[in-house]
């Protein structure tokens, strides 16, 4: 059941999370490397008080430990998205899928397998910003102060290689997608790509394909200045694909 996969010992704050409302169509989110669902948390709070249920799910390998995190390959994480959209698909049969970062690249793969309803990529890379990830690694960069509910730390060495590697292999799971999709990204994104947003558009086959630019915005973008906008342009985007 949907709910089963609340279950569990989870890090303070970052626990899976179901806004449940009683509608055949949903949103199934899922966040990014090393953080957990307190990322998406704050959009789904608001597409619930729209009377949009959306659940919340916990990649493997996240909210708990590093050590368990460092255990988990590409396999697992995809797996743990295909359980998620599993059972609720069997709750919302009109299910969409929204993925933040590397969460995109699921939200693609399950995209290519289950055709759902709609398609909602963040901050989805298609290819990395090598100087930005590399200024990271050394602390250059620091997490946004509203993001801090993650693994503290550098992202270990077999991780980011399982994470290149899904990257590599969503290029083929892109060419598969025929959902109505909507793209979003900062163009100052330090981790991910410029061109990614444009790839991934001219990559899917969707009918209905849209790009939202955020002029000046970084990575973290459901929780930066545009955030308001955002969450209204993906409601609409919900509302039209229901």
């Amino acid at each position: 059941m949907l709910e089963d996969l609340l279950k569990g010992e989870f890090m303070a704050q970052g626990e899976p999370f179901y806004n449940k409302v009683k509608k055949d169509f949903g949103v199934l989110m899922f966040h990014g490397l090393t953080a957990t669902p307190y990322q998406v948390r704050e959009l789904g709070d608001f597409l619930y008080r729209q009377k949009i249920p959306n659940f919340g799910a916990r990649i493997a390998g996240h909210a708990t430990s590093k050590e368990d995190l460092v255990k988990t390959t590409r396999k697992d994480w995809l797996d743990s998205a295909r359980t998620a959209y599993e059972e609720f698909n069997k709750v919302y049969p009109k299910t969409m899928v929204l993925g933040f970062s590397m969460g995109g690249l699921l939200a693609l793969n399950l995209a290519n397998e289950y055709k759902p309803a709609a398609v909602m990529a963040l901050g989805t890379p298609y290819k990395l910003n090598l100087k930005g990830n590399l200024l990271s690694m050394i602390g250059f960069h620091k997490k946004h102060p509203d993001d801090m509910v993650s693994y503290p730390g550098s992202i270990p060495l077999k991780t980011k290689y399982e994470l290149i590697k899904l990257i590599k292999e969503t290029h083929l799971a892109i060419k598969g997608v025929e959902s109505p999709i909507i793209i979003v990204q900062g163009t100052a994104d330090r981790r991910v790509s410029n061109d990614s947003p444009f790839q991934i558009y001219k990559q899917v086959k969707s009918k209905e394909r849209k790009i939202m630019l955020l002029p000046g915005e970084q990575h973290i973008l459901l929780k930066g200045k545009y955030k308001k906008q955002v969450f209204n342009r993906l409601y609409e985007f919900i509302l039209c694909n229901c």
